[in-house]
């Protein structure tokens, strides 16, 4: 015989049944996207990281409250690089502080900032491709 611990419970049985699932008509909800180009035209806006780094956690919400600004984020396409996963484009873009901000156009860099202090400086960054 076995335990009781190991029988479903008649209510569990029946609360499991009952619970809607998340393809039951719903459809998912998606964040925007800009409309992409054959090649995505559009600047990336290279964002290196550290997932353990306080410093870069807050400049990641501040990139998130500048994109989020006037639909910004149909402007620019945000990268991010984690330089513990991928030390050598660290290494290529010759990033020695965490969090830096690197605006790339056309494959080549047109701006960089490093530790960001808030979302000012980030929109003083982007201020020339948020036009």
């Amino acid at each position: 015989m076995s335990s009781p611990l190991e029988q479903p419970r008649a209510y569990e049985a029946v609360a499991q049944r009952s619970r809607p699932s998340r393809h039951d008509g719903a459809s998912a909800v998606r964040a925007p996207t800009a409309p992409a180009t054959a090649a995505d035209e559009r600047p990336r806006l290279v964002f290196f990281t550290a997932s353990t780094s306080g410093p870069c956690r807050q400049a990641e919400s501040w990139i998130a409250q500048v994109l989020q600004l006037r639909r910004n984020y149909r402007k620019i396409k945000l990268v991010t690089v984690d330089t513990v996963e991928r030390p050598e484009l660290a290494d290529r873009f010759r990033i020695e502080r965490l969090p830096t901000l690197v605006v790339v156009e056309n494959n080549t860099a047109k701006a960089r900032l490093e530790c960001p202090r808030g979302t000012h400086e980030i929109t003083a960054l982007l201020a020339p491709w948020l036009v």
